[in-house]
């Protein structure tokens, strides 16, 4: 779980913003691993989501101070 909801920050620190979608894709993972990795991620307060028809996925400001962006 730690290596998927570390790729998903590198897709996110890359893409600005992404869906659940674009992210398993590029990731070559299931849905459920990384929505199961989006709640952890989200729980920690690192990224905000935008649920909608097509979920948006994007760093929040507080992870960007974290990471140096």
């Amino acid at each position: 779980m730690v290596d998927i909801v570390k790729a998903i920050l590198a897709v996110l620190i890359s893409k600005e913003e992404a869906s659940i979608d674009d992210i398993a894709q590029k990731l070559d993972a299931t849905r459920n691993e990384v929505i199961n990795a989006i709640h952890i991620l989200e729980c920690l307060g690192l990224i905000d989501v935008k649920r909608s028809n097509n979920t948006v996925i994007r760093l929040n400001s507080d992870a960007r101070k974290l990471l140096g962006l």
